[in-house]
Protein backbone atom coordinates (compact mmCIF):
# COMPACT_ATOMS: atom_id res chain seq x y z
CA UNK A 1 0.00 0.00 0.00
CA UNK A 2 1.41 3.74 -0.80
CA UNK A 3 0.15 6.13 1.64
CA UNK A 4 -0.21 9.72 0.85
CA UNK A 5 2.27 12.40 0.55
CA UNK A 6 1.64 13.77 4.00
CA UNK A 7 3.29 10.52 5.22
CA UNK A 8 0.16 9.29 6.94
CA UNK A 9 -1.79 6.00 6.48
CA UNK A 10 -5.47 6.35 5.34
CA UNK A 11 -8.24 6.00 8.05
CA UNK A 12 -8.41 2.51 9.10
CA UNK A 13 -12.33 3.07 7.76
CA UNK A 14 -13.25 5.39 5.59
CA UNK A 15 -16.18 6.25 4.48
CA UNK A 16 -17.89 3.48 2.35
CA UNK A 17 -20.16 4.12 -0.94
CA UNK A 18 -23.74 2.92 -1.16
CA UNK A 19 -22.42 -0.30 -3.45
CA UNK A 20 -19.65 -1.32 -0.84
CA UNK A 21 -22.31 -1.06 2.19
CA UNK A 22 -24.45 -3.70 0.37
CA UNK A 23 -21.88 -6.07 -1.05
CA UNK A 24 -20.10 -6.01 2.66
CA UNK A 25 -23.81 -6.23 4.13
CA UNK A 26 -23.96 -9.66 1.81
CA UNK A 27 -20.47 -11.32 2.52
CA UNK A 28 -21.62 -11.31 5.63
CA UNK A 29 -24.98 -12.75 5.32
CA UNK A 30 -23.22 -15.70 3.23
CA UNK A 31 -20.22 -16.39 5.93
CA UNK A 32 -23.01 -16.32 8.63
CA UNK A 33 -24.99 -18.61 6.37
CA UNK A 34 -21.44 -20.83 5.86
CA UNK A 35 -20.97 -19.77 2.42
CA UNK A 36 -17.50 -18.89 3.31
CA UNK A 37 -16.96 -19.23 -0.63
CA UNK A 38 -19.29 -16.58 -1.42
CA UNK A 39 -18.62 -14.09 0.83
CA UNK A 40 -14.91 -14.40 -0.22
CA UNK A 41 -16.34 -13.79 -3.68
CA UNK A 42 -18.05 -10.67 -2.37
CA UNK A 43 -15.11 -9.23 -0.50
CA UNK A 44 -11.67 -9.71 -2.76
CA UNK A 45 -13.46 -7.48 -5.84
CA UNK A 46 -13.57 -4.58 -3.32
CA UNK A 47 -10.20 -4.82 -2.42
CA UNK A 48 -9.04 -5.69 -5.87
CA UNK A 49 -10.46 -2.13 -6.94
CA UNK A 50 -9.27 -0.18 -4.53
CA UNK A 51 -11.35 -0.38 -1.03
CA UNK A 52 -8.86 0.18 2.06
CA UNK A 53 -11.08 -0.50 5.21
CA UNK A 54 -9.78 -2.65 8.31
CA UNK A 55 -13.02 -4.40 8.65
CA UNK A 56 -13.14 -5.42 5.18
CA UNK A 57 -10.40 -7.08 5.55
CA UNK A 58 -11.03 -9.02 9.00
CA UNK A 59 -14.49 -9.89 7.40
CA UNK A 60 -12.20 -11.45 4.28
CA UNK A 61 -9.91 -13.32 6.75
CA UNK A 62 -12.17 -14.56 8.66
CA UNK A 63 -14.31 -15.87 5.24
CA UNK A 64 -10.60 -17.51 4.47
CA UNK A 65 -10.18 -18.82 7.46
CA UNK A 66 -13.91 -20.44 7.70
CA UNK A 67 -12.69 -22.09 4.09
CA UNK A 68 -9.97 -23.50 5.37
CA UNK A 69 -7.31 -20.93 3.97
CA UNK A 70 -5.22 -20.31 6.88
CA UNK A 71 -2.25 -18.60 5.63
CA UNK A 72 -4.43 -16.24 3.59
CA UNK A 73 -6.15 -15.38 6.50
CA UNK A 74 -3.56 -14.31 8.24
CA UNK A 75 -2.07 -12.41 5.94
CA UNK A 76 -5.66 -10.50 5.43
CA UNK A 77 -5.92 -9.88 9.28
CA UNK A 78 -2.37 -8.50 9.09
CA UNK A 79 -3.80 -5.83 6.45
CA UNK A 80 -6.71 -4.95 9.08
CA UNK A 81 -3.93 -5.03 11.99
CA UNK A 82 -2.06 -2.42 10.04
CA UNK A 83 -4.99 -0.42 8.96
CA UNK A 84 -6.26 -0.05 12.79
CA UNK A 85 -3.08 -1.11 15.30
CA UNK A 86 -5.59 -0.10 18.21
CA UNK A 87 -8.19 -2.95 17.46
CA UNK A 88 -8.11 -5.61 20.17
CA UNK A 89 -10.56 -7.81 18.16
CA UNK A 90 -8.16 -7.95 15.26
CA UNK A 91 -5.20 -8.70 17.16
CA UNK A 92 -6.84 -11.55 19.25
CA UNK A 93 -8.22 -13.26 15.85
CA UNK A 94 -4.41 -13.01 14.86
CA UNK A 95 -3.77 -15.39 18.15
CA UNK A 96 -6.35 -17.57 17.78
CA UNK A 97 -5.36 -18.20 13.94
CA UNK A 98 -1.56 -18.33 14.52
CA UNK A 99 -2.21 -21.43 17.24
CA UNK A 100 -4.16 -23.27 14.50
Amino acid sequence: MIAPQSGQLPPARPPLTALQVRELQSATALLRSGNARGAIGRIRPLLVNGLIHADAYALLASALRANGQLGEARTALGSAINLDPGNAGFWANLGELLEE
